[in-house]
Parts: structure tokens; C-alpha cells; sequence
């Protein structure tokens, strides 16, 4: 029996915490038997049929990969019909993947509602929320930005959790504080363990199928907006807007995608995939129309590998393309969170060159968009930037497409292996092949 049966559901004042039990090899995905949210305000009073909301978003597709059934007492009757459709672009999306777990619940309900009129957004201070704020402003969203747990941790027990991908916005409670003072919003922030409750070991044996990581290719959508189910009960919200990450001209599988996001529903709210029709470099020329419009100055947060927190390292391929998006809008990087001098254009340069950077369907596509509009360019506040956006213009950005290295974490064999088996061996599989894959 391949089966996750949720034991109990536990509210004290701001957190929420479901147990739960797993028999089958659907045991070998998760690391943890709690799932745990923690919001800012109190969530005592949301009818249990939303609080399982978050849960079911955060495990069920892991369920659904694994043929598994999974039991809960109470479901939003919305939600569940949701899900079903969620499935169904999983199945179109990756052909070669079996999505065929089911949800089954004793009471399938939809719960009584007051009015509802707000609005909320997903924030995590980038490029693509940044947009959403701006198009959306005059509505008054709610800001809500998630951490994950180990974002709260050291760095020694982030590695217990083998693979760990950085698609959390692990967003600082200042920066969000700062940003919600100047433009005037109201802010909340979400912390919860909905990527460690999982064995990304384990999830990297469908990196072949997805090409990619489960996070990005299949989580990304769902959980963030799932966790944002008892805010918007409490906050009486009708509409949750997630921010795009690619164009209909990238048609890149994703787990955030209008197909997933606009589907995704309950009692009172549903949810909006959002500026879908605009590139990244779009949506670079509309906040540098924002700034120029001499609004609140936004710090622009799109990195996660400073070395300070809400630091945006300025090195890094996420940095250097947001950097030249900026210099090509007529944007002074070095006003709106980077550090940018005469060195780094040329640094740039040579890393396209030297192929540093591992380019996959993402990074083609935004350097595409950036090729695109370089010959558009005018005022270029950095005068050196000017001989990287030239060169750039006869760039074959696709040569530099690097085909996925062989994973890791990427062995089906685990899958076939006993429970007991499988726990003693990760560990020691982990090491040997970490001093592999540094060679």
C-alpha cells in the first residue's frame, strides 16, 4: 500500500502543523513527518478544510508521481477540484511521468464566507514581483513573502537536506518591512518547512524526465500560492496574484505557469498568474519607467548567493543579466542594489566567453531577450557597457546551452530499495559522490 494518511491537524495561534503517516515507497520521499507553517498573525479560526490547504499543495504532487493515495478528513471542495486540474497539466506538461495518485477525503466541503474584496501578491522584491507591485499598486495588495525553515538555520543543516534548491524567495523580514514602509504596503511573511519535509534526494530521480529540479519544474507554482490559503481566508482576499516567469514564446515546462497558477482556487479566492504576456526585459523597461516616474526607489533583490543577507552578490549569472537589463532600460544598477564599476561589463564578458555559467532553457531564454533589445539600446549610464551590449548583438546565445550533467541525486535504484536500506545507504552514497562531482 503506497499511502500518506494525515493523523492531525494542529493550530496554536500563528502555526499550523499537520501530521502525518506514509506506508510504501512514497515513506523514501519525505524527511520529516510535520509539515509546518508559521504565519504573523493568528490563524486559529480558519476552518480546517483551507488549513489543509498548504499540506496537500506541498505533497501531492509528490503523491501523484508515486501512484499514492493520500487521506485526508477534510478538504476544501474548490481546492480539490483544483488540484484535479493541476494534475492534468502536470500529465500534458511531462508525457513520460505517471501523475495518477489520488486525494481522498471524508468531508469535501465548501466552507461559508464573508464578503470578499482584497487583494494579495506573492513578493520576493525580484524582477517579476517587482512587476506585479507596480501593475497592480492601485489595489492595495498584501505583500506575502515565504522562508523556508533551513533559510533560518545554519548552513550545516541546510546539507542534511541533500539538493536543496533555492526557489524559495527567502526574503529578509527588513527588506519586506522597508520596502512595504516606503510604497505604503501592508506586508506578511510566511515561514515554513514545505521544501525540507521532503528527500530531495530521493525527488532527483525525476530530473531526467522533468529536465530539471522538482522545485522549479513542478513545486514552484502550487506550494508557494498553497501556503497562501489561511492569510487569504483571514484577510478576506478574492485574488492572489503570482508573478510570471516566462513568456507563451518560451514554452518552457514550469511549475509556475498560467496553465498551474490560473487553475488554482478555493472558497472566496482564486489565484492569477500575472504579466505573462511580458518578457524579463519588459518588465525591466516598466520598472525603470516606475523609477524614472520618481516613485518610492526599489531596491531590486534578485540574488541568493551574496554572501550577505538581501545582498545581491553582483557576480553571479542571475546578478550580471539583471545588471545589463538595467544599463539597457537607462538604469543606474548602483541605485537600486547592485554594486556595478567600470571592470564588470568586461567581467561579464568573459564569462559568456569562457562559458562559466551553465546555460539551460531559462538562462537561454532571458539572454535571448536581452540580444533582442541591444540594439535598441540609448542611455547606457555605464559608458563600458556599451562595448559588452555591441559584442552581445552577434552572440550565439544558444551555443551556449550546456546539456544537463548526470545528477547526483539522480539514481532510480533508491527507489527500489527497502526503507531501512535506503536510510543507511544516502549518507554514505551523498559523500562519495559529491567527491565525484568536484573532480
Amino acid at each position: 500500500m503506497n499511502r500518506i494518511t494525515v493523523s492531525k491537524i494542529e493550530v496554536a495561534q500563528n502555526q499550523l502543523r499537520v501530521s502525518f503517516d506514509c506506508k510504501g515507497q512514497i515513506r523514501k520521499f519525505f524527511i520529516e513527518n510535520k509539515f509546518i507553517a508559521e504565519y504573523d498573525i493568528p490563524v486559529e479560526k480558519v476552518p480546517e478544510a483551507i488549513l489543509i490547504i498548504p499540506f496537500l499543495a506541498a505533497i501531492s504532487p509528490i503523491a501523484w508521481a508515486n501512484q499514492a493515495e493520500v487521506l485526508v478528513e477534510t478538504v476544501d471542495a474548490t481546492f480539490l477540484s483544483s488540484l484535479n486540474l493541476v494534475k492534468k497539466t502536470l500529465q500534458k506538461f511531462y508525457p513520460q511521468m505517471k501523475f495518477t495518485g489520488n486525494i481522498k477525503a471524508e468531508n469535501v466541503l465548501s466552507p461559508c464566507v464573508e464578503a470578499r474584496t482584497r487583494r494579495m501578491m506573492l513578493f520576493s522584491g525580484g524582477i517579476d514581483s517587482l512587476t506585479t507591485f507596480i501593475r497592480h499598486q492601485d489595489e492595495n495588495p498584501i505583500l506575502v513573502s515565504v522562508q523556508e525553515t533551513d533559510f533560518l538555520k545554519n548552513t550545516k543543516e541546510k546539507a542534511q537536506n541533500i539538493g536543496q534548491t533555492n526557489i524559495t524567495m527567502n526574503i529578509s523580514s527588513k527588506y519586506v518591512e522597508d520596502f512595504s514602509s516606503t510604497t505604503k504596503s501592508e506586508n506578511r511573511i510566511i515561514v515554513s518547512n514545505f521544501i525540507s519535509v521532503s528527500d530531495n534526494c530521493m525527488l532527483g530521480i525525476y530530473q531526467k524526465q522533468l529536465s530539471g529540479g522538482w522545485y522549479p519544474r513542478v513545486m514552484h507554482g502550487l506550494a508557494l500560492i498553497g501556503l497562501c490559503a489561511p492569510l487569504a481566508y483571514i484577510e478576506k482576499v478574492d485574488k492572489l496574484y503570482i508573478a510570471s516567469s516566462f513568456t507563451a514564446d518560451t514554452q518552457i515546462p514550469w511549475g509556475s505557469h498560467p496553465d498551474i497558477d490560473n487553475n488554482i482556487k478555493w472558497t472566496g479566492t482564486r489565484v492569477e498568474h500575472d504579466a505573462y504576456e511580458l518578457s524579463r526585459q519588459d518588465k525591466i523597461f516598466l520598472i525603470a519607467d516606475y523609477i524614472k516616474n520618481k516613485k518610492p526607489q526599489p531596491q531590486i533583490r534578485v540574488c541568493q548567493s551574496g554572501s550577505k543577507l538581501d545582498e545581491n552578490c553582483s557576480r553571479c549569472e542571475k546578478c550580471s543579466r539583471t545588471i545589463l537589463g538595467l544599463e539597457l532600460a537607462g538604469v543606474d544598477p548602483n541605485k537600486h542594489g547592485f554594486s556595478v564599476g567600470a571592470e564588470t561589463f568586461s567581467y561579464i564578458k568573459k564569462n559568456l566567453e569562457d562559458r562559466t555559467w551553465r546555460f539551460g532553457d531559462g538562462q537561454v531564454n532571458v539572454w535571448t531577450d536581452l540580444q533582442k533589445h541591444a540594439s535598441n539600446a540609448k542611455e547606457i549610464p555605464h559608458h563600458e557597457a556599451r562595448a559588452l551590449i555591441d559584442w552581445l548583438r552577434n552572440l550565439d546565445v544558444e551555443s551556449l546551452r550546456v546539456k544537463p550533467s548526470r545528477s547526483k541525486l539522480a539514481d532510480p535504484f533508491f527507489k527500489m530499495l527497502p526503507y531501512p536500506i535506503y536510510k543507511l545507504a544516502k549518507k554514505p552514497y551523498y559523500k562519495f559522490t559529491e567527491r565525484f562531482y568536484r573532480k
